[in-house]
């Protein structure tokens, strides 16, 4: 049974809460990217917040690679923003890394 609830005309469903330490012991705390554009707001999540987990690869000429949706809440609303956002960041990286991971919030525009 799964629950979801309206409010005001529009479809709400409710959002799980943030894995904890998801981002604890990431080999790519210490990276910084150069580029790294914002994931944009999905129109058709209205008024929904949310947030999506992604793991991806660094490779040594700074790019993203391999990245992968871990978790999101809610399903289905903010899963490809987010991987095309990433997918679009931009390392200065000597080398290949691995299984970084990271945390994007969604919150409706005001």
């Amino acid at each position: 049974m799964s629950l979801v609830t309206t409010a005001c005309g529009g479809g709400f469903v409710p959002v799980a809460p943030q894995p904890t330490g998801f981002e604890h012991d990431n080999p790519c705390n210490l990276v910084s990217p150069i580029e790294h554009p914002q994931a944009a707001y999905p129109p058709s999540a209205g008024e929904q917040p949310g947030w999506v987990a992604l793991q991806y690869d660094i490779t040594a000429d700074g790019a993203t690679a391999n990245v992968v949706v871990k978790a999101s809440s809610p399903q289905g609303y903010f899963e490809q923003s987010a991987i095309d956002a990433v997918t679009k960041w931009r390392y200065r990286a000597d080398e290949a890394t691995a299984g970084c991971r990271l945390l994007i919030t969604f919150r409706p525009p005001e």
